[in-house]
């Protein structure tokens, strides 16, 4: 039986393997070796690497890990293709889980008759390590605050990609200004009048802010949005005939060359966001100059630095 992953590759032209392709082509770093093992470490916790580690020797090795060994050598094979292909840290993040409750066994196994101090010393490690670390993951700190706390701790994180970072970490960075996004672009479509609003398209440049505005915009009655960015190019252009659209974070000069009418609306700013999100313009455009049959396969972004219509308008 073929698995339906890989049915649903073939059937829309391998977009996860063109997706890696670009992304190694226009956003990965390469990492070393050791930074890829020490991103690992960094992603699931620095304190919990002698569990998860626990269970991959686990899996390997114990002579009562002859049942489940091929989630040993599952994990070993997901590292190396990550490692091999330039993959960001996390993409293995998925796997560990697996090593976590493997590692718990053995440590429970290990701990039973002898160095039973190994489990109370363990809790407390793990304790310890969450509070030390949980305010570079979960929002305790004003986010003002949060960079002078990284500092403090002294950690620096592995970043397998070239994406320019602020002053907040990622983690945080990307969670800011969507509901400021959304208020923008709802004030943008309520100006416009009735025969339009009930037409107009909200056409964003990324997934980010086509899903703020599919979460954030049911509350003032916002269309779902549309996008070229991935998955969401998948699932088309909706209604969007090509007369009037706002779009979200999509330069003018990009859009001009493809619309009779380009209007500036607002930008929004965010000095806390990732640099790339400071500022996000909103237009309404009306006119595409081509059918939208037509027109659609070109804002195709498998992670991209322009989507090809970008780089058309670039050319002409």
């Amino acid at each position: 039986m073929v698995p339906p992953h890989l049915l649903w590759q073939v059937e829309h032209g391998w977009p996860t393997l063109e997706l890696l392709a670009n992304a190694k082509r226009v956003q990965h770093q390469p990492v070393t070796p050791v930074q890829f093992v020490w991103g690992q470490i960094q992603l699931i916790h620095p304190f919990a690497f002698p569990i998860w580690m626990a269970g991959l020797v686990f899996y390997l090795r114990a002579a009562r890990g002859d049942g489940v060994r091929f989630l040993g050598w599952t994990y070993v094979v997901l590292f190396v293709a990550a490692l091999l292909s330039q993959a960001k840290t996390y993409y293995l993040a998925p796997a560990y889980p697996m090593l976590l409750a493997g590692g718990s066994v053995a440590i429970e196994r290990w701990s039973e008759i002898r160095r039973r101090w190994l489990r109370p010393s363990l809790i407390v490690l793990l304790l310890a390590g969450s509070g030390i670390l949980a305010p570079y993951v979960l929002p305790i700190l004003p986010v003002e605050t949060v960079p002078e706390y990284v500092r403090l701790l002294g950690m620096t994180e592995v970043r397998p990609e070239r994406r320019a970072v602020g002053t907040v970490p990622q983690l945080f960075a990307d969670m800011l200004g969507w509901p400021e996004v959304v208020a923008a672009v709802g004030r943008a479509h309520a100006s416009l009048p009735p025969a339009e609003r009930a037409r107009a398209a909200i056409w964003s440049g990324g997934y980010g802010d086509a899903g703020a505005v599919d979460f954030f915009g049911r509350t003032v009655g916002l269309p779902r949005a549309i996008s070229g960015y991935q998955n969401y190019y998948l699932w088309g252009p909706g209604e969007f005939t090509g007369e009037v659209a706002i779009t979200v974070g999509i330069s003018g000069e990009h859009l001009r060359p493809w619309f009779e009418s380009v209007e500036p609306v607002e930008t929004v700013r965010c000095d806390l966001c990732m640099p790339d999100r400071a500022e996000t313009p909103i237009h309404i455009v009306r006119g595409l100059k081509i059918p939208v049959e037509q027109f659609w396969p070109m804002v195709k972004c498998w992670t991209c630095d322009l989507p090809v219509f970008a780089a058309e308008a670039r050319q002409s």
